[in-house]
Formats: structure tokens, C-alpha cells, sequence
């Protein structure tokens, strides 16, 4: 997958094959859209699964139409420090979407850690999410970033420390829209 990633073309479709493990082992930038999901398999109903050891990121100044994971298991190996998104650079990401994914073990979901990043959607759905340490289902986490629209629908999520946070946004969100959900064994302490 990390080695496929910097030769396809924007817009690109990558099939991954089901029950297969797929590592990134190496913070992987992305500059393009593409869309990863679980191919057919009459035989093997198992999602293709991307096991984070480390991040995606976006390579700066890049403007991306968008990221897609579609029917895919998304598993950190640990809760210290694995995202599936950890964005550090100044970037425009028109949607990021998670469809019908499995997501787990992880820090958080998506981080804008430094540098603005814009993203005009982040969506969530059908999706199953457990075992989220600190940075929850996303957390802009610099005063430049923002996300516009952050939909999560007909999804389940539990385990999960945080939820959605904007540690240290100064425009926030035009819109959020949470519904059709299931929440258990949400939010620790005063993480509410």
C-alpha cells in the first residue's frame, strides 16, 4: 500500500485484497485524491485491514479533492501515539470519509497537529469505532486549522475518551451533525 500510494494518479481506486494485512510502517504522505477500499470476494467476507505502526499525513501545500477508506479495518498498534490522520503541514482536503470501516486502537482518528489545515468535510459512516485514547474522533488541535462540516451518522462508537474536540480552533465548525448513533463507554473524567 505505501508503495503504491506515490504512483497512482489522483483520483485513483486501490483495491486492497480481503483478509490481507496491510502495514504502514512509515509516515506516508498523501498529495493526491484516492480512495482505498476492500475488493470482492465471494470467498473472503474479512475487510482488508491497514495496520497503523505509523500515520498518514498530507504532503504540505497540497489541495486534495478527497481521501476515502471505504470497507476497510483501520487498527492502530498502540494508544500512544496512532492516528490514521496526524496532519502537521499547511494543507486544503476538500472531504476525508470513512465508510463502513472498522476503526481501532488508536490516540485519535484524525489530529490537525500543526500548520492550518483546512478540511471542508470529515464523515463518518456506517462505521465501527472502538478503543480511541485522548484525541478522540477528531480534534483540531492548532488555531489556524478548521474543519467545516463533520457528519458522523449510522455508526457505533465506544471506548472512546473523546469525542470531538477543537483544543485551540479560533473559527470552529460552519456545522456538526451527529446522528443515527450508538455511543457506549464514551468520555473519561471530564472529557465531556
Amino acid at each position: 500500500l505505501t508503495d503504491t500510494l506515490p504512483s497512482v494518479p489522483s483520483g485513483s481506486i486501490i483495491l486492497l485484497k480481503r483478509g490481507e494485512n496491510y502495514t504502514v510502517s512509515s509516515a506516508t504522505s498523501l498529495d493526491k485524491s484516492v480512495t482505498i477500499l476492500s475488493g470482492t470476494d465471494l470467498l473472503n467476507p474479512d475487510q482488508a485491514t491497514i495496520t497503523l505502526s505509523n500515520n498518514f499525513n498530507i504532503t504540505s501545500g497540497s489541495n486534495i479533492d478527497s481521501i476515502v477508506f471505504k470497507d476497510v479495518h483501520l487498527v492502530g498498534t498502540d494508544y500512544a501515539s496512532k492516528y490514521v490522520f496526524n496532519i502537521n503541514t499547511a494543507c486544503n482536503v476538500g472531504k476525508v470519509s470513512f465508510d463502513a470501516c472498522h476503526i481501532e486502537i488508536l490516540r485519535g482518528v484524525l489530529r490537525t497537529q500543526s500548520q492550518p489545515a483546512i478540511i471542508g468535510t470529515y464523515l463518518i459512516n456506517n462505521c465501527i469505532i472502538d478503543s480511541i485514547a485522548g484525541y478522540g474522533i477528531i480534534t483540531v488541535d492548532v488555531a489556524s486549522s478548521q474543519v467545516d462540516n463533520i457528519i458522523i451518522q449510522n455508526s457505533t462508537i465506544y471506548k472512546a475518551e473523546k469525542f470531538i474536540t477543537s483544543s485551540k480552533s479560533t473559527t470552529g465548525s460552519v456545522s456538526v451533525l451527529v446522528s443515527d448513533c450508538t455511543f457506549n463507554e464514551m468520555l473519561v473524567g471530564s472529557n465531556t
